[in-house]
């Protein structure tokens, strides 16, 4: 998910084959982070259930507004690029506390 973040920088939209190429790559690999941590948040017994719930619902907001950019509407990947930033941000802080839980 990094290196497509990093790719997305190198290869703007004036190269966009290559900028949907790794969009792409991106948004699949952003996805199924989002859905496998939060089925791993959930399951976990140390892990804040919130964050867990937020990762699902982005998965499947993230999968629908996917839909979108076959439309070429340049906002919905600024959107999608938030949710994933806020999920990080939240997995971070869940991170956190799950190993104080364990300390």
């Amino acid at each position: 998910m990094g290196f497509g973040f990093i790719m997305i920088g190198v290869f703007s939209q004036e190269y966009e084959p290559y900028h949907l190429m790794w969009a792409g790559v991106l948004f699949i690999a952003s996805g199924v982070s989002l859905l496998t941590g939060g089925l791993f948040l959930l399951k976990h017994p140390d892990s804040i259930k919130s964050v867990a719930y937020y990762s699902l619902v982005s998965a499947g907001l993230h999968t629908s507004l996917i839909l979108f950019l076959i439309y070429d509407v340049i906002i919905v990947e600024w959107i999608i690029i938030l949710i994933i930033s806020i999920n990080l941000v939240l997995l971070i802080y869940n991170y956190k506390q799950m190993s104080q839980a364990n300390a």
